[in-house]
């Protein structure tokens, strides 16, 4: 019995890393005002162009006494169309939308979102997909120079330690009552090396999610305690890797919509699927490999198993070798926690 242990950006998150993608945009946000006053009022890039009317300087340097560069550009929208020419990108309209408006977003559903839009009555809108299509490479090559700082600037060298127990903690029985239904008891019992109540797992796989390297140091304590046989996968790239460049796109081919995608003879509609970025290196070929191999356990620690993962955790979780699937949520309180909202 083997167990696959998936790590999402929550985990970075319970290691004090602004790694999330609201984070992000307002660390973009500000740089954009930044950069707004230091090149004469005047800014553009792929997502945003900001011009001055009338020389309207003063109200720029007023960002700093909002509580965040989100809500100094809604407010630039609202109230200063005199004083600005402001063009903003669907794109970035929709994100900035959902972080205004639900407190979170997700960019890459947010791309396909837009996506979907410049498809319509069966006809492809070239033009508007290759400008989408070059704000997203945009968008990654920002935040892959945004996380690179976060991990510079605050590096983890220590494991948690309460993280730590959960990578060697060993398998239990009663985290496999589903299994026992399925009439693999006995393939199930042989696999303990242990007792009828925990066992040992013959292989672990780490399918890291996030970009950073926050499991390094977890990897060599796991070593330290004598364990051998886990190993970590990057699975959608690492920073600063040409080996294995950054994965950034939607993942969800199971969408109705995406089915209609493929009626049509347009390949820049699939410029950022995350399956066709996959077969840059053999991680997802391993990952598959390891699914395929035998029996195992999932692990889902930090991961918020959104639908921009949908197609490889659709072939994890109903995989006929998939006995378990685990689930450390995220406390928000003493009377909230985020588990149904996993389990969804």
């Amino acid at each position: 019995m083997n167990r696959l242990i998936l790590i999402g950006n929550g985990f970075d998150l319970a290691h004090g890393l602004k790694t999330s993608y609201k984070d992000f945009m307002e660390f973009y946000l500000i740089k954009v005002f930044m950069m707004l006053v230091q090149n004469n009022y005047q800014y553009e890039d792929p997502l945003i162009t900001i011009a001055s009317k009338n020389n309207s300087r003063p109200i720029v340097a007023e960002y700093r006494k909002f509580e965040s560069g989100i809500a100094y550009l809604n407010y630039l929208r609202k109230e200063c169309s005199k004083l600005f020419d402001i063009k903003i990108s669907l794109f970035l309209h929709s994100s900035h939308h959902n972080v205004l408006e639900r407190n979170w977003v997700d960019i890459e559903m947010t791309y396909f979102h837009c996506l979907c839009t410049h498809i319509r009555d069966g006809k492809v809108d070239r033009d508007n997909v290759s400008i989408l299509n070059r704000q997203l490479a945009y968008l990654k090559n920002e935040l892959e120079a945004y996380l690179t700082a976060v991990e510079t600037y605050q590096p983890i060298d220590q494991p948690d330690p309460d993280l730590l127990d959960i990578f060697l903690q060993p398998l239990f029985r009663k985290d496999f009552s589903a299994a026992e239904k399925t009439g693999d008891e006995i393939q199930f019992l042989n696999s303990f090396g242990l007792s009828q109540e925990q066992g040992t797992a013959g292989y672990n796989l780490i399918a890291n999610f996030n970009y950073t390297q926050t499991l390094e140091p977890y990897l060599e304590a796991i070593q330290k305690n004598g364990l051998k046989n886990y190993r970590i996968n990057y699975i959608h790239g690492k920073l600063k890797s040409r080996e294995n460049p950054l994965i950034f796109g939607f993942g969800d081919e199971y969408n109705k919509v995406y089915s209609e995608f493929e009626e049509h003879n347009e390949n820049s509609i699939f410029e950022h699927v995350k399956s066709f970025k996959y077969f840059q290196t053999n991680n997802n070929k391993n990952l598959l490999r390891f699914v395929s191999s035998d029996l195992f356990q999932v692990v889902i620690l930090g991961h918020s198993c959104g639908l921009s993962d949908r197609t490889m955790l659709k072939a994890i979780f109903e995989s006929e070798n998939c006995r378990s699937i685990k689930i450390f949520h995220h406390k928000h309180s003493e009377d909230s926690n985020d588990y149904h909202e996993k389990t969804i």
